[in-house]
């Protein structure tokens, strides 16, 4: 079994600044529960959903280098088969040509066809089996920029995507992989993971999109903390239903905020941009992820 955690999405609006929303809650000590649970060493992943753009798809590779491990066992589109066999005619078989003699439109179309053949549905796995990030990718500044405290001159500098991105890549959503779905809006989603604060975390994934030629966006992230011992005895039912309580105050005026505001985001007095707290919306799922073991 994983070790356990709690984790609960925030949704990011344009600043990383992890300032606070202003948020009143009758549950007097859920903050300290909350406390406890946001202790170093910081835990973030967040889910960046882009289109699979010809320079996002240089980041990516398959688990053995050819194209058989994104295939899932179907037939490629004949027309791609046909002219790479031709193009490469020292592979005898069209699965051991390397991915990366393909094009990026190619490439798209594969990893679609695969999805559509095989009938994978979105909600039940939306990992895109076989691909995985490269040892060695490139970044472009158009100035002097910071990334992970290193200084970085205008220009293009190498990088080692596998040391911010996981090795899962899911499909973005279902209508990308829909029987009618054009390939030229494939999209994917990555998981930028690191051991940084939320907020920095945040701003180091704005500026990986940036220096991939994709402007910055929201993004769904995910803060992850193990459960201290105080959390794991008989106390853990009710703190399971004080946190979910929490979040579900934090929705409610969320939705409320929105539409009496117009914005789809939280903000303070000053209009300053705070963080929109989508938490578990069950106590079920609470008491299920406060009480598994290790």
């Amino acid at each position: 079994m994983r070790n356990t955690a709690l984790t609960w999405a925030l949704w990011l609006a344009s600043s990383g600044q992890a300032a606070q929303p202003s948020i009143f809650s009758p549950v007097k000590d859920c903050k300290v529960l909350l406390a406890k649970l946001d202790k170093r060493p910081f835990d973030s992943s967040i889910e960046i959903e882009v289109s699979a753009s010809n320079n996002m798809l240089t980041l990516f590779t398959t688990t053995d280098g050819t194209v058989g491990p994104v295939l899932r066992g179907v037939e490629p589109p004949s027309d791609i088969k046909k002219h790479m066999m031709e193009e490469y005619p020292e592979y005898k078989k069209f699965e051991d040509i390397p991915w990366d003699a393909f094009t990026s439109q190619y490439q798209r179309r594969i990893l679609l066809n695969a999805a559509q053949q095989t009938d994978v549905n979105f909600f039940n796995d939306r990992t895109i089996h076989g691909l995985t990030p490269k040892d060695e990718g490139t970044l472009s500044f158009r100035h002097r920029t910071t990334f992970f405290g290193k200084s970085y001159a205008a220009g293009t500098h190498k990088i080692n995507p596998r040391d911010v991105l996981t090795d899962e890549i899911h499909f973005r959503g279902p209508k990308d992989i829909q029987a009618d779905a054009d390939p030229k809006n494939f999209g994917i989603e990555m998981h930028f993971r690191t051991n940084e604060s939320p907020g920095d975390n945040l701003t180091q994934a704005w500026t990986f999109m940036k220096g991939m030629g994709h402007q910055e966006g929201s993004v769904h992230q995910h803060v992850v903390s193990k459960l201290p011992e105080a959390l794991s005895g008989p106390e853990r039912l009710l703190s399971a239903i004080k946190i979910t309580e929490y979040h579900r105050r934090v929705n409610t005026y969320a939705e409320m905020n929105t539409i009496i505001e117009g914005h789809s985001v939280l903000a303070n007095r000053e209009g300053i941009i705070a963080i929109l707290i989508l938490g578990v919306l069950s106590s079920e799922i609470s008491i299920l992820d406060m009480t598994e073991k290790s």
